[in-house]
């Protein structure tokens, strides 16, 4: 299961925290080896001590993980969205998408 920081830019679009993975809060830009922090660390190890704990439902988010990747993020769904997409502007219209690939998010 995907544990990612909100700092990294495709985060908010991949995880739906406890869906399809979880985020952790990124820590300050001023901390570092000698001076962590502390809170982003705790959110960080307390979700992930929480899939540890949690078969069943670490094995359900992970199911809804390959899902998503399959069904929206794989390559042919890229390639159709973007086929699809094409088709719109060519004919005046718009991305039909409101998430993943081809979308305006």
């Amino acid at each position: 299961v995907l544990v990612s920081s909100d700092g990294i830019g495709s985060t908010p679009y991949l995880i739906e925290n406890g869906k399809t993975g979880f985020t952790f809060r990124s820590p300050v830009q001023s901390s570092g080896f000698d001076n962590p922090d502390m809170a982003a660390l705790d959110d960080l190890c307390g979700k992930v001590e929480w899939l540890l704990n949690h078969r069943k439902e670490r094995n359900e988010i992970r199911n809804n993980a390959l899902r998503l990747l399959r069904e929206t993020y794989s390559p042919r769904a890229a390639a159709t969205r973007l086929l699809s997409l094409i088709d719109n502007l060519c004919n005046g219209g718009d991305t039909e998408y409101i998430d993943g690939p081809c979308s305006k998010a």
